[in-house]
């Protein structure tokens, strides 16, 4: 298990890298969940029922089979799941600065 932590601290590059890449992820994840959302909303604004309501909201891969939807957030605990994601890539690269630090001290 030492040696897990010796391979570590010796490549901190490497963590900085991968936090800033999970980061990523994470943010684009929720970007597309809001706009995601948003085209929801417009297109149940757009669509009206033959009674003159609003028509129900429907999942994104209801609405656009033919793209790739699924790793977009939609309820809530999609978007704490990409939140969490994001808050990881913060995390791990704020980890892999401060091994930068102590490493080059």
């Amino acid at each position: 298990m030492e040696s897990i932590y010796v391979w570590i601290l010796n490549r901190y590059g490497l963590l900085i890298d991968a936090g800033r890449a999970i980061f990523t992820g994470g943010f684009i994840a929720i970007i597309a969940g809001i706009f995601g959302w948003m085209l929801k909303i417009a297109q149940a604004s757009i669509a009206v029922t033959p009674s003159g309501e609003p028509a129900p909201t429907r999942a994104l891969a209801d609405a656009w089979p033919s793209l790739p939807t699924g790793w977009v957030p939609e309820t809530l605990p999609g978007f704490l799941l990409a939140g969490l994601i994001t808050v990881t890539g913060i995390a791990i690269a704020m980890i892999g600065r401060h091994l930068k630090r102590f490493a080059e001290y």
